[in-house]
């Protein structure tokens, strides 16, 4: 089996690509990376193929902070990033499509890998690393519990008419270049393949919903982190001299910060603590830091949140997934996407608590890590949840999914149109040992 995987983005993105490639290829599959961004350049050394999803004159995502979050054309800046691969995905999957041979994983928003399959009839995985990108008018996480039923609904048939209004005209004019015709309506629940529909995360965070594609595997968090990024030894020094740290993070996407790292700074010093700020672009740091607070670029989450106290993020999917791994209290700043979301399924499960982004004052988060820290019960539910994670098996678990998709759209000489999916009724995966 050759599979295609295909993303592109932050390391929250790419991490997860990476790793299920190199599970994949260790089960003596070919494997072979479409993607831009983090983490490319070790997934080529560790051993997979990789081609540049980006030509040499594309732009990458546009930086932000939660001041242009919160303006109504913020949504309208995305659109282009959502559409702009879609022709090069679908032609580099069409060069590399050997029928009987090939599987495709990709991110949802990729259009062009769902072209591929209605055009071509490779099988194609589709994966959904947020709850939210299901869109369920079921499931209302990222509400306030007093919200009424209804609420869900309308939020989603806007973010759905929405959607067909940004989207729908170029997917459209691309596909009548392929003979094919209008894509259905609403376009985003289209973007999920009739194959299998992969969740990254695990039931416990997010249930199936009865409006989820019946098809769909949630395999748990992919835990994942570049091959042969080890703690570096000036961490390493800091973490063995002294008690765990605090551990303050932004968003990659993220680049003005100043304000949220002067205000962590402020805080590890009101209560007297030793702290971590992590951030890929060190101009947003204070100029002077107080003593006992470090400045740390790229580091293995895996190394370095079983150290720590408590860790302060913006609430992204692959932050959650590490802190839940390593045990301790998390404090999320959602400022944009699924980022409220996330933050209240963490709430739902007793480890964390939360601030706006406009609201992150030193005296109110000073406050609240006082109260996850000095919490028998966030501690306990912390500690619970660490255990379930290490039950898991994600990579094995999608692996397999992948391997019966192949056999099922291959068996007897089969194309790709019109094939039965792979999973039936939210069917979570096997029983792995």
């Amino acid at each position: 089996m050759h599979v295609l995987l295909v993303s592109t983005g932050t390391a929250g993105n790419m991490l997860p690509f990476i790793g299920l490639g190199e599970a994949l290829r260790a089960r003596g599959h070919d494997v072979t990376l479409i993607g831009s961004g983090a983490g490319t350049e070790s997934a080529g050394r560790a051993g997979l193929g990789v081609v540049d999803l980006d030509g040499p004159d594309a732009q990458g995502l546009p930086g932000v902070d939660a001041a242009a979050a919160r303006k109504t054309g913020f949504f309208r800046t995305l659109v282009p990033h959502a559409v702009r691969h879609m022709r090069r995905v679908y032609e580099l999957i069409a060069d590399r499509h050997v029928p009987g041979e090939t599987v495709v994983v990709a991110q949802g928003w990729l259009f062009g890998a769902r072209l591929a399959r209605e055009k071509l009839g490779v099988p194609l995985a589709t994966v959904h690393l947020q709850p939210m990108l299901f869109g369920s008018d079921h499931d209302t996480a990222g509400l306030p519990r007093w919200a009424p039923r209804w609420v869900p609904r309308l939020a989603n048939a806007v973010v759905r008419r929405a959607g067909d209004w940004a989207l729908a005209g170029p997917i459209d004019a691309f596909r009548a270049e392929l003979g094919l015709p209008p894509a259905p309506r609403p376009v985003m629940p289209w973007w999920s393949s009739p194959d299998l529909v992969i969740g990254f995360f695990p039931e416990w965070y997010a249930a199936p919903q009865p409006d989820w594609p019946g098809h769909t595997l949630l395999g748990g968090f992919p835990l994942y982190d570049l091959p042969r990024a080890d703690v570096s030894p000036d961490l390493e020094a800091f973490l063995a001299d002294g008690d765990p740290p605090l551990v303050f993070s932004q968003a990659w996407l993220v680049r003005d910060a100043h304000g949220y790292f002067e205000a962590s700074a402020a805080v590890a010093r009101e209560l007297g603590r030793r702290a971590v700020l992590l951030t890929a672009h060190p101009e947003q740091l204070p100029r002077d830091l107080p003593p006992g607070v470090r400045y740390f670029g790229f580091v293995p989450l895996s190394g370095l949140l079983p150290r720590a106290a408590v860790v302060v993020h913006h609430g992204g999917m692959g932050t959650i997934g590490q802190a839940l791994a390593a045990g301790i209290p998390q404090l999320t700043v959602p400022a944009l996407l699924d980022q409220f979301d996330n933050s209240r399924r963490l709430l739902r499960l007793g480890v964390s608590a939360n601030v706006r982004a406009a609201a992150y004052r030193p005296a109110a988060v000073a406050r609240r890590l006082r109260g996850l820290l000095e919490s028998p019960e966030v501690g306990e539910r912390c500690r619970y949840y660490a255990g379930r994670m290490r039950d898991e098996k994600p990579f094995e678990k999608v692996c397999y999914a992948l391997e019966r998709l192949h056999r099922r759209r291959t068996d007897g000489g089969r194309s790709g149109r019109g094939a039965e999916p792979v999973l039936q009724g939210h069917d979570l995966g096997p029983a792995v040992g």
